[in-house]
């Protein structure tokens, strides 16, 4: 079972919360003619699908067009003007900096069947990922998804069949500590790094990226009702943001504190999702996938890195560049494991009731894991324990 949520995907509230102080924000087969033939241009959900779609079903065109060296530049740019394509952008500006004119660059790369030449937006670190993001992961998946259109054109139509909505919502909902509303779109993409993704008011699960990773061994293309749950760990996301913001806009945080509350937030969001809906409250499961292998033998590194960040988000030292240089060590799966780690052993040690009192407020997450820690003892996935001084200002910041 594959329970990669999206690569570097950190929760979209970290983005959110930087512009505003608003809500913080992731197989019927058709007939062989069918399923061998593209699917034709769609300009919004159709009577049988509740997904905005028509993204996904342009790529898998101009991939096809690319492919018999047919492909233009306005093709190119007809595909980047999709709002599906700013979308796929955007979330990659979450964690990482990437322009249109970047994915511009990879997109007529491909028409005129070259290499890409990227440059970072900026000399900062964000802007660095970016780079990496574009040329390590967007790229590579383009150049498969160009030599399996077929592929892309079936499981795209598979997806679109599916009624997902309903049974995803009442997942997420089961998974919160409490009962929020949130009506969010749905979009099936292609051509971006991460497999699942929230943005304000969007959920994206993208097709491509997916199908590529499952085929060079990082991971298992997901079943059905593993798709069902990608959709539903992203609603849980949209919903634990209402709760999350609703606790931040009750303390006064300088932007030190801001910033570590952030690094709280995004365990915990990651954490609880992953933990509590794709690996069923198991680590087991998680170890099983080659998505989080390297994450789980960082542990002791990134929970150093945890307490370090977040004493210097008391001493007033974390500013924005700051703490973009030292959070890039969770990219990838870093905040998915660290946080469900943290949160299975809270469970383990204190029960569910403790659980939901971390997710109604991150501050407690270090305190609840050293009590939970100790009851646990040479039981307890690893000999680590926050510095007890920093876990109690840290449960206060704010006040």
């Amino acid at each position: 079972m594959s329970i990669r949520i999206g690569g570097n995907n950190l929760d979209p509230f970290l983005a959110q919360s930087r512009r505003s102080a608003g809500p913080l924000l992731f197989l019927l087969v058709l007939s062989a003619a069918v399923a061998l033939a593209l699917p034709q241009p769609s300009h919004g959900p159709s009577a049988s699908s509740i997904y905005e779609s028509s993204q996904a079903e342009a790529m898998v065109r101009f991939l096809k067009l690319a492919r018999e060296r047919k492909a233009t530049s306005a093709d190119a740019d007809n595909l980047l003007a999709m709002n599906g394509t700013k979308l796929v952008i955007q979330q990659q500006n979450i964690s990482r900096r990437v322009d249109m004119q970047q994915y511009q660059e990879l997109l007529h790369a491909m028409v005129e069947g070259r290499a890409p030449t990227v440059s970072p937006v900026n000399d900062d670190a964000r802007s660095g990922n970016g780079v990496k993001g574009l040329l390590q992961d967007v790229w590579p998946s383009l150049v498969w998804g160009m030599k399996h259109t077929d592929v892309l054109a079936l499981r795209l139509a598979e997806v679109r069949k599916m009624d997902i909505s309903r049974r995803a919502k009442a997942i997420a909902l089961a998974n919160l500590p409490e009962t929020v509303e949130f009506t969010p779109r749905l979009n099936l993409v292609m051509g971006g790094r991460a497999g699942a993704a929230t943005l304000p008011g969007e959920i994206l699960f993208d097709v491509l990226i997916k199908s590529f990773r499952a085929d060079n061994g990082s991971g298992t293309y997901p079943k059905p009702e593993e798709i069902v749950e990608f959709f539903a760990h992203e609603m849980h996301h949209i919903g634990l943001g209402e709760i999350l913001d609703s606790r931040r806009k009750l303390l006064r945080l300088d932007e030190s504190q801001a910033h570590g509350f952030l690094l709280l937030s995004a365990l915990v969001s990651e954490g609880s999702a992953t933990f509590l809906i794709n690996a069923h409250g198991t680590l087991d499961v998680m170890r099983k996938d080659p998505q989080y292998g390297r994450a789980f033998q960082q542990q002791p590194e990134l929970l150093r890195t945890i307490q370090h960040i977040l004493s210097e988000a008391m001493s007033g030292e974390l500013n924005a560049a700051t703490y973009d240089e030292q959070v890039a060590a969770f990219l990838g799966s870093g905040y998915h494991v660290t946080g469900a780690v943290l949160l299975n052993t809270i469970v383990r040690g204190s029960g569910k009731k403790a659980l939901w009192a971390v997710m109604r407020d991150p501050r407690q997450l270090l305190l609840q894991y050293n009590r939970a820690a100790e009851k646990i003892g040479s039981k307890r996935e690893s000999d680590w324990s926050f510095d007890p001084a920093l876990a109690k200002v840290i449960a206060a910041m704010g006040q």
